[in-house]
């Protein structure tokens, strides 16, 4: 009976996973441009980028509040942090994608699209290549897109018609 109760004992002085933090690491913070704060930084920037959110979504109380639920080791970056440093970075990054797509592109065509956004009718004009990749697949680009004024659509669109 000793013994059952000595291995009993034994086995409930476990030792941690080497993956399960300490209770003085879950309340640190992550280091600011550390791995993992950068893997979040980055996650919210393209989140606000490939939804077309505007920056000032990092500024509202409902969306600190879902990333703080999330982890809440992560201190979110002010919104002039992201369109100061994190939006420039993405950009860069995906030009340079985009740019060595490219390059050894031989035969491509373009085209341009005149449209205007949902809701508030602001009219913006695109110009986008056109290329067969290597597996001849289609693919699309968009190059740039420019905001014009209503006037300028106009006068474009009299010309078109």
């Amino acid at each position: 009976m000793k013994e059952s109760l000595a291995t009993l004992g034994a086995s409930t002085s476990r030792k941690r996973p080497a993956d399960q933090l300490s209770l003085a690491e879950s309340v640190q913070r992550y280091e600011r441009k550390g791995k993992k704060w950068k893997e979040l930084t980055d996650a919210v920037m393209f989140y606000i980028a490939k939804d077309c959110l505007l920056l000032y979504t990092v500024e509202k109380p409902g969306f600190k509040n879902l990333v703080s639920t999330f982890d809440s080791r992560y201190d979110l970056p002010s919104r002039s942090y992201f369109s100061r440093t994190a939006l420039p970075e993405l950009y860069a990054e995906v030009r340079d994608q985009v740019k060595a797509e490219l390059e050894p592109i031989t035969y491509f065509s373009a085209t341009t699209d005149l449209w205007s956004s949902d809701g508030c009718l602001t009219p913006y004009i695109s110009y986008t290549v056109h290329f067969l990749n290597n597996d001849w697949k289609l693919q699309s680009r968009c190059l740039q897109t420019l905001k014009i004024t209503q006037e300028k659509f106009y006068q474009i669109r009299w010309k078109i018609l």
